[in-house]
């Protein structure tokens, strides 16, 4: 994959710093290329071609298609050839030039297949330049203001256009025509069939990438699957890589780098070398690779594999020796200097440029323009760990970020607003709409990754080939001329099936709609088994005051358990249990709220009646009826304030309130503590109220360590099987509304969406309902958090981790750092000690973590919520005379939260805690050692049993793929993908699918569809950015409430004095809303969204670690409550 000038790059100049010849999956002339004319083969041209049937033209095209005030207009290039049309029939066909400047060759010749296919159906032809491409320039110059014109949008109303001229031109409005495009311009013919088929008779869209994406990490994917089908290959290839990854380690490294590579100026006159520059020198290393992926150029991945395994297995090969040599030959190949520049700045500075300068390639700056507005496409190497990426986390996704904010200043918010504009405007991949469209790709090339897939037409009229052994748009490549040279059985197959297609749509007999209209099954639960199968409950009544004492108990001995940091060694066990800064890193569970359970004791009141506690039978598998195995799920209730008649009976129809458990083990203490806000609700309606602990955790356990059954929807139907028993058991025949706050939030507005016949309402707190892998925009809330509280607090966080960046870069800086932050395993000032990137992630995670968990339950309501704020976070980082070193201050915090002022120590191996997760999960069955010892407690593998669930469902991942940033960039997705893939063996194209799974099954934020539901989120809480936040097309009854001021589930707990007016409010309109759906009269709720003001883009590198080093940030799942 590129680097940071990926597909920015574009803009492959022929400066002096010699950028690659091919950058960001895009070739300096364009993405498609017109390969027969320049390596020279034979060109058949036709002797009856003069310039009354060809020649170069141009229209008046608006600038603006969607304002009809703007009259201003610009004129577009276009080439025409009318040679084949006899008369007979009235057909055009439209090549579509795409980001690049059009020529006659598109259309001259006589092998190429439009030709061929204008020549079989008697058409004209025309080749129409893109808007800002070439000479159809609407504006002197790229100035960013000039661009905003520059849109896939606009293109297509000027397809439109251009159509309805010629037609008029020629006085046949009934002509039919067939467009041509390939790679972004297979995108442009594909869409404008959508959007204009009153226009367009059917569209021809090779290796178009449909799919709008942020992080297009299966383009450097696919790569790598090419190349491992050369074994040696790619084991040397992988060398290489990681060779030169260490070697960027040290300064003795980067001197033995400026030795073998012609970099220009050299590395070691690098005063602080920057991320960016780290990842571009990467990006000339793969260059030759990702060409041979996607053209075959220098030549095909085979033969260059061979070339650079030359000599493999003999003494003195050396893998980097021969990346080297590929740079040199390959790379820069067209280099007048034969040398290239790793700066970032300097590149940056050369898309900058705002002429139509063709010696520095525009078009760079303004296909860049276009990622950054409308595509993304940004291919990073954000998908596994070293055992299997062969790139490693070279090149994070943020680079492309800090491109988009370095030149147009256009941030990671604006970015993902646009690319989820464009795939919401064409439907993206999936959800194409339109019909008689012929889609190809070739099953090597890297962008097939983005394209239309086969089997996922959704209609018989759109068709979807793979060209076996093609690459980028190679079924628009020559096939056989008229000598029977250049043949190709496999794209002769696909020219012909294409001609097939382009008969059936002019000529019939069957006819297609314009367009379809898409059913699916989007936010709908799958069929339920067994739900009427017997299952009695199991009631244990007991007394209130030994419950409560019991309770009280078990809570001092937790809180005791909760105390030890990653010192602490269980004395009676080998393992080692560590839970670093207080913030796992890898399941979220924040340790800084080991006091919550002490409070609710305090502020539980003596019951004069009894506490119940039972158990229901439930299915392992609801959804397979073979399988008959069941486990008891655990569950309390109260039915304190049920309503009662005349006579103090309680009444069987009081309202029913079900707090649904998340990832951990339940108690008693949400029906016992009174103050909570869903049991205010409860007295004030009377309803009796439950809890239902979720399946694996605390003492709902299936007696199994096989984890399949450990889904959300699994739990859904236990809670719907759960009201059902308790209705026909209890003959409880009141309403139903379902709690939850965080990852049970989620459930609980899932489970008014899925059983809505059995649940009247749902009030779910701060939960994620949209499922996503790279969730960056967690620390992108810490951050603004930050900055909202103090410019200088946020300042000094950032010159903190800028500065561990900075050392991170030898081994002496290194030490420095084990010192200060007594880290276990320590790192040594040896040069020769070599330290893996997963560990300096390892290191950052645990250091910014403690932001992360103050931030996310500051003010929360919550004794440790209340007691560790970003007010007094701050007040450390700020103050300069006691802590000059902003590291001493980022130390003094992490004392303050630890407890410890001694010497706390901070993990730096992560492969410790992989092996605990892997052994946490021989025990999730509830089995116990031969001694009869647990090792852990049924807290402890909640750790195991989330981590699992955000593998196979989730994602979650926090990282911090977001461009400039106060932490840098330490935290890749490859970081969570390899804790994945240690702890279960899952890898990224699972964990892709997991996520669009859970979206489908749910709706995610965009087509959640259910009634009567209450999502109230705060918005200082991170996780309100996965939230529902806005009414949007929901049903008026669904009502989102954006929480000024407040943290995560701050509206769940004991209200206090000192709530803030929004918070108060957010509690009063829950309950009316309650209050509404029992009575069944509508209230009207306000729902004013407030959020934390953005920090304004910075134009200056933060602290980007390198992509070698590309740090790993806490996987914060869902919180506990």
């Amino acid at each position: 994959m590129r680097s940071s000038t990926l597909l920015l790059a574009a803009a492959l100049c022929a400066t002096a710093a010699a950028l690659p010849r091919f950058w960001g999956g895009r070739s300096r002339d364009g993405f498609v290329r017109h390969h027969e004319e320049e390596r020279g083969h034979r060109i058949v041209h036709d002797s009856r071609l003069d310039s009354a049937v060809t020649g170069t033209a141009s229209i008046t095209q608006k600038i603006d298609h969607f304002n009809a005030a703007d009259t201003r207009t610009f004129k577009q290039r276009y080439f025409f050839r009318n040679d084949n049309n006899l008369g007979v029939k009235k057909v055009n066909f439209l090549y579509l030039s795409g980001e690049q400047t059009a020529s006659e060759k598109m259309i001259s010749g006589d092998n190429k297949p439009i030709v061929q296919y204008a020549r079989k159906f008697a058409g004209n032809l025309f080749a129409l330049e893109h808007r800002y491409y070439g000479s159809s320039r609407p504006f002197a110059d790229t100035a960013t203001e000039n661009l905003k014109f520059l849109s896939s949008r606009q293109a297509i109303e000027d397809i439109a256009e251009f159509i309805k001229q010629i037609n008029a031109n020629s006085g046949s409005s009934d002509t039919k025509w067939v467009i041509v495009g390939g790679s972004y311009a297979g995108n442009l013919a594909a869409w404008s069939r959508l959007k204009h088929p009153e226009l367009i008779t059917g569209a021809i869209a090779s290796s178009a990438p449909l799919l709008a994406q942020l992080d297009f990490y299966g383009y450097l994917n696919t790569v790598q699957n090419n190349v491992q089908q050369y074994p040696n290959c790619a084991q040397q290839l992988k060398a290489g890589i990681d060779s030169i990854a260490m070697l960027f380690e040290t300064s003795t490294g980067r001197d033995t780098l400026d030795k073998k590579f012609p970099v220009s100026p050299k590395l070691k006159t690098y005063g602080d070398l920057q991320d960016n520059d780290i990842v571009t020198f990467f990006t000339y290393v793969t260059d030759s690779f990702e060409g041979a992926s996607q053209y075959g150029d220098p030549k095909p991945i085979g033969d260059l594999c061979a070339e650079f395994t030359t000599g493999y297995g003999i003494q003195g090969y050396d893998p980097v020796d021969a990346l080297a040599s590929l740079v040199k030959k390959y790379t820069l190949a067209e280099s007048p200097t034969k040398t290239f520049d790793t700066n970032y700045t300097a590149q940056i500075e050369d898309l900058l440029k705002t002429d139509y300068d063709e010696d520095t390639d525009y078009t760079g700056r303004l296909w860049t323009w276009q990622t950054c507005t409308e595509f993304g496409y940004f291919q990073s190497t954000d998908w596994g760990s070293v055992d299997t990426n062969i790139f490693q986390a070279t090149v994070p996704v943020n680079i492309y970020v800090d491109m988009c904010v370095d030149m147009f200043n256009i941030d990671i918010a604006a970015i993902k607003k646009n690319i989820d504009a464009t795939n919401d405007y064409y439907g993206q991949r999936d959800y194409y709409t339109g019909t008689k469209v012929f889609f190809a790709h070739g099953s090597v090339d890297p962008w097939s990754w983005l394209t239309k897939q086969l089997g996922t037409a959704q209609h018989w009229s759109v068709i979807t080939v793979e060209v076996a052994g093609g690459t980028h748009c190679s079924d628009l490549n020559a096939a056989c001329d008229s000598d029977g040279n250049n043949c190709s059985k496999e794209r002769q197959r696909v020219q012909d099936l294409t001609q097939e297609n382009i008969d059936q749509w002019l000529n019939g007999p069957f006819t297609a709609p314009d367009s379809i209209k898409l059913a699916d099954n989007v936010g709908k639960r799958p069929i339920w088994y067994d739900q009427f199968v017997p299952s009695p409950l199991s009631i244990s009544q007991n007394n209130a005051n030994d419950v409560v004492a019991n309770n009280r108990a078990m809570r001092t001995l937790a809180i005791n358990e909760n105390q030890f940091n990653a010192a602490n060694v269980a004395t009676n066990h080998t393992r080692k249990y560590r839970r670093g800064s207080g913030w796992n890193q890898f399941t979220g569970k924040n340790v800084l709220h080991r006091m919550h359970h002490t409070m609710d004791a305090m502020m539980r009141p003596e019951w004069p009646i009894n506490i119940e506690q039972g158990n229901v039978d439930q299915p392992w598998d609801h959804f397979d009826t073979t399988n008959n195995k069941q486990f008891q799920q655990r569950f309390f209730v109260n039915e304190m304030y049920a309503k009662t008649d005349a006579n103090g009976n309680k009444l069987k129809n009081s309202p029913n309130f079900l707090m649904i458990g998340g990832e951990g083990p339940e108690s008693d203490a949400w029906v016992t503590n009174e103050g909570y806000a869903w049991m205010t609700y409860a007295k004030e309606v009377g309803a009796n109220v439950y809890i239902l602990e979720h399946r694996y955790y605390g003492e709902s356990k299936l007696g199994t360590t096989d984890m399949q059954y450990l889904t959300s929807a699994q739990m859904l139907y236990d809670v719907a099987r759960f009201i059902s028993i308790v209705k026909r058991d209890r003959g409880a025949t009141g309403p139903w509304i379902t709690f939850g706050g965080s990852y049970p939030g989620a459930l609980a507005a899932w489970s008014r969406e899925w059983f809505p016949e059995l649940i009247l309402g749902a009030v779910g707190s701060s939960g994620p309902v949209l499922a996503k892998n790279d969730f960056f925009e967690y620390m992108q809330v810490v951050e603004n958090v930050l900055r909202a509280k103090s410019d200088k607090c946020a300042d000094r966080t950032q010159d903190a981790f800028d500065k561990l960046r900075q050392m991170t870069h030898d081994a002496q800086g290194r030490s420095q750092i084990s010192k200060k932050f007594n880290l276990q395993p320590a790192w040594s000032n040896n040069q020769n000690d070599k330290v893996k990137a997963i560990n300096i992630q390892n290191v950052f995670a645990n250091l910014y973590g403690l932001f992360q968990g103050i931030v996310q339950y500051s003010d929360d309501n919550k004794k440790q919520g209340i007691d560790y704020t970003v007010k007094e976070l701050c007040e450390i980082m700020t103050d300069e005379a006691t802590y000059p070193d902003s590291l001493d201050a980022v130390r003094r915090v992490q004392m303050w939260v630890y407890d410890d002022y001694g010497n706390p120590k901070t993990g730096s191996d992560p492969e410790d805690d992989f092996a605990v997760l892997r052994d946490m999960a021989n025990y999730i069955d509830g089995k116990k050692d031969p001694d009869g010892t647990k090792p852990f407690s049924d807290k402890d593998l909640a750790d195991v049993l989330w981590t699992w669930q955000t593998c196979n469902e989730f994602g979650y991942y926090q990282t911090t793929d977001y461009g400039y940033g106060l932490f840098g960039n330490p935290v890749p997705l490859n970081f969570y993908i390899t804790m994945c893939e240690k702890v279960f063996g899952i890898e990224m194209e699972h964990v892709e699918k997991a996520v669009a799974r859970s979206n489908y099954q749910y709706g995610g934020r965009a087509r959640y569809s259910a009634t009567n539901v209450m999502l109230p989120n705060g918005n200082l809480d991170p996780w309100h950015a996965l939230g529902i936040t806005a009414q949007g097309n929901l049903d008026k009854s669904v009502v989102p409430i954006l929480i000024d001021g407040t943290a995560h589930c701050a509206d769940m707990y004991p209200a206090r004095p000192e709530d803030l007016p929004q918070l108060v409010q957010a509690r009063q309109t829950i309950l009316a809303n309650i209050k509404s759906w029992l009575s069944g009269v509508p209230v009207d709720t306000p729902t004013v969204p407030t959020e934390v003001p953005p920090p304004p883009p910075t134009t200056t590198s933060a602290s980007h670690l390198s992509a070698i080093a590309a740090l790993l940030a806490p996987l914060l799942a869902v919180l506990v409550l």
